[in-house]
């Protein structure tokens, strides 16, 4: 052996060796493979379909004057005549007996008078024919959702053994009449084809726009459109009580979605979405817009009137044992004279004339109205007119308005309203820019402004300066109480509550100021839709759901307010963007505050106690706003979150959240939570978490990301919290802790020391981005496994 080879011989590793080298590069293999695979991130979503925010006109007059959504404006008369006739023609049907107005008849809403639509052998098919009043506007078509265009819609129906079983070829028999083979060889390159023909009849049902009714009238400031009983019916209608603006909002009245709303089976065992892909026993949110025109109601005609129908929702859906109903299906109570005004607005949704851009196609009379044919080129029999007795009990409704009050009012911008008096009678002689001063005394009312530009601000001798954090501050009650004005909704002063909401407003610019509000089922404050939003220095207590409920508003502030014992949120701004909460307390409610689906939130010095959750942010999926980001939650003391569930809200969100909650945020992105004091909470100090964590991925669906990614949590301080998680952490096996990450989402890091995390390793704002990937794998893995 020469010198060299024995040198190299006396530099093998020893045997011993490999027992080190060998798992440590299998724990290097191992980190490699996990920082090589794929991360799960949400889709970004275009700003355009966020859905955040104020959807309202200005300047208008009213808050209520909303954008229509853009459809394009290629209208050609030709080709709406054409399809106008088809749609009227029963030679599509396979039988020649049927056609598209067999269950779509314009006397009867472009709807049909039987509960469920009647098939070609003449018995019942599965579904109620819903109205085609303003499809312009849909985003899906049929009762599930499975048609996504207007066109595919025709193409479908007419090839349907159930509607007009035309057999597979609708081009067949067309071709023989000249006069169709005339006009298509004129409006299309190709002549007559399948897609053509679905053309033409879209095109026509393209100009079936509803938009000049009692309530557009009244939105675009004449106030004598509606009646009284009509204007309270609006206010029930946008109540936090009813709910029904959440699901049929302005201008539409409907938001487009496909909800689970508890809707009777009849033993059909129509599954709806379900049958398409989608959640089963969901279908399609209609337009009320013409809805008194089409009774029966619902997707199943089960509903005979809209009594009925209010009754259901009044029941939300308690019977219906088949899936898990929509979370804003919660049941409501009215009285007999609330039934009667809410019937009275639906009214208020009807215009059965198309708009008179579109008249030049030909078919309509001199008002407007969509005129049955006499005839059309087939020579076959058209549809029948039907009686409809919603026009009479119309006619009673608009022919007798009351008047407007009389009001004697100056050239002062400036209203007061004396003790004894009504604030809603001053309200009605308001004039934009107006500002309606209230004595300190006690008003049983609700108060509905829709003008812009209103200010609603109490007399007060020495206006409160903003509540002060850290004491367990409380609002002074009683002969304690500051000198404001209250509304109260007790009006018989027998410890029940008569009114549904203290104050509803849907002007441009509202403020209120220096009120006191108890004693509501709903709200006691709700503004909805408008940009400028500013509600300060005021107390609400018992008022049923919210204490103050500003949505789908731009530029929102609320600070130096007290709100306490609400069965569902306290403080809460949701589905709006540019948004200012802080000075403010809420206590001893269900939540403390929540930022629901909203966009650039500045939330801080508030102080939260005694909630079951102090300071939620939230992104919930089908609502019409689809993002929740860039919310900064700093500078808040938040403590003591502990109570139990028993005043919460059956079937709402933050049922979902465990007791023990300081400040959670679900399914939010580029969100940041620092400098708060958080303590005493016993299941968590602050958590960040997907939606997964409350719902199932069927209900959430494919709209929104579920996941939290890219949020931000350092510098809080954190005092005894996670000692004592409540059950429900417990039943998803998370332990208590001042700071918990449900292991998905990427991109959260966390910037604290010397606190109880979970896991017990987190990334922070440092961590290189290679070694934040592997503790997101490691994690990740590891929560799927236990």
């Amino acid at each position: 052996m020469t010198e060299a080879a024995t040198t190299l011989s006396a530099r093998k590793l020893p045997r011993w060796s490999w027992f080190v080298i060998v798992p440590i590069g299998l724990i290097l293999l191992f980190v490699i493979v996990l920082a090589a695979l794929p991360i799960k991130r949400d889709t970004p979503l275009s700003e355009d379909k966020w859905g955040v925010g104020a959807v309202n006109i200005e300047p208008s007059s009213t808050g209520l004057l909303r954008e229509w959504p853009q459809i394009g404006d290629n209208f050609d008369p030709k080709m709406a005549k054409l399809g106008y006739d088809l749609f009227f023609d029963p030679v599509l049907s396979g039988s020649n007996e049927r056609s598209c107005a067999s269950c779509h008849n314009p006397d009867w809403g472009f709807s049909d008078p039987n509960p469920r639509a009647l098939s070609p052998d003449g018995k019942p098919a599965l579904r109620h024919s819903p109205s085609l009043w303003n499809a312009a506007y849909g985003e899906s078509f049929f009762w599930d959702g499975r048609a996504k265009t207007l066109e595919e819609q025709v193409k479908v129906s007419l090839k349907a053994n159930l509607e007009m079983d035309s057999g597979g070829d609708p081009v067949g028999e067309l071709s023989a009449i000249p006069e169709y083979k005339r006009q298509f060889e004129a409006l299309f390159d190709d002549g007559l084809t399948e897609d053509n023909i679905a053309k033409v009849i879209a095109a026509f049902e393209r100009t079936l726009i509803s938009d000049d009714s009692a309530f557009d009238r009244y939105a675009n400031g004449n106030f004598e459109a509606l009646t009284t009983q009509q204007r309270r019916g609006l206010a029930t209608f946008r109540s936090a009580s009813t709910r029904c603006f959440e699901c049929h909002s302005s201008p539409l009245f409907t938001d487009n979605t496909i909800d689970i709303v508890g809707v009777p089976d009849q033993d059909l065992n129509d599954k709806g979405q379900g049958d398409a892909g989608g959640r089963d026993f969901a279908f399609k949110v209609p337009t009320l817009r013409n809805v008194m025109l089409h009774p029966p109601f619902m997707h199943n005609g089960s509903e005979a009137s809209m009594e009925d129908v209010i009754d259901l929702y009044h029941k939300g859906g308690k019977d219906f044992k088949l899936a898990e109903v929509d979370r804003r299906i919660g049941g409501f109570t009215l009285t007999d004279q609330e039934m009667n005004d809410l019937v009275a607005f639906m009214y208020a949704l009807t215009d059965d004339t198309i708009p008179e851009k579109y008249w030049s196609a030909g078919y309509v009379d001199q008002e407007g109205h969509v005129q049955i044919p006499e005839s059309v080129p087939s020579g076959l029999a058209v549809v029948e007119h039907l009686d409809n007795p919603a026009g009479e009990a119309l006619a009673k409704i608009v022919a007798a308005p009351e008047d407007r009050p009389q009001c004697a009012r100056n050239d002062s911008s400036t209203l007061t309203v004396h003790e004894g008096e009504s604030i809603q009678a001053a309200v009605d002689c308001a004039k934009p820019g107006d500002t309606i001063l209230v004595e300190p005394g006690v008003y049983h009312e609700r108060v509905v402004i829709d003008l812009s530009d209103i200010t609603l601000q109490g007399i007060a001798d020495e206006p409160e300066q903003c509540p002060l954090m850290g004491s367990d501050h409380r609002f002074p009650e009683g002969d304690d109480a500051p000198n404001w004005p209250v509304l109260d909704g007790d009006v018989d002063g027998d410890g029940e509550k008569d009114l549904t909401d203290g104050v509803i407003a849907s002007g441009n610019n509202f403020k209120m100021q220096y009120f006191i509000v108890r004693n509501y089922t709903g709200n006691g404050i709700l503004v909805e839709g408008v940009t400028g939003v500013t509600l300060r220095q005021y107390f609400t207590t018992d008022t049923g759901i919210y204490g103050a409920y500003p949505v789908h508003s731009t530029n929102v502030l609320v600070e130096c307010a007290v709100s306490t014992k609400i069965h569902d949120a306290a403080i809460y701004v949701g589905q709006s963007q540019d948004i200012v909460v802080r000075h403010s307390l809420a206590y001893d409610s269900v939540t403390g505050i929540e930022i629901e689906n909203s966009v650039n939130a500045d939330v801080y010095e508030n102080e939260a106690w005694d909630n079951i959750g102090g300071l939620l942010v939230f992104l919930l999926p089908n609502l019409s706003s689809k993002v929740s980001h860039d919310i900064h939650i700093h500078d808040n003391y938040v403590h003591d979150n502990n109570r139990e569930k028993g005043d919460a809200r059956p079937g709402s969100t933050v049922t979902l959240v465990p007791s023990g909650t300081g400040i959670i945020l679900i399914g939010t992105d580029d969100s940041e939570v620092y400098n708060n004091r958080v303590e005493n909470n016993n299941s968590i100090g602050v958590g960040v978490a997907s939606l997964y964590i409350a719902f199932k991925p069927e209900q959430i669906g494919n709209e929104i990301g579920p996941l939290a990614e890219r949020n931000r949590v350092y510098n809080n301080i954190y005092i005894n919290n996670g000692n004592d998680p409540s059950d429900e952490y417990r039943g998803y096996g998370l332990p208590g802790a001042d700071v918990l990450w449900d292991a998905t989402g990427y991109g959260n890091t966390f910037d604290e020391t010397g606190i109880k995390m979970f896991p017990p390793v987190l990334a922070s704002s440092k961590t290189p981005g290679l070694l934040q990937r592997i503790i997101y794998q490691i994690w990740s893995l590891a929560s799927k496994v236990l």
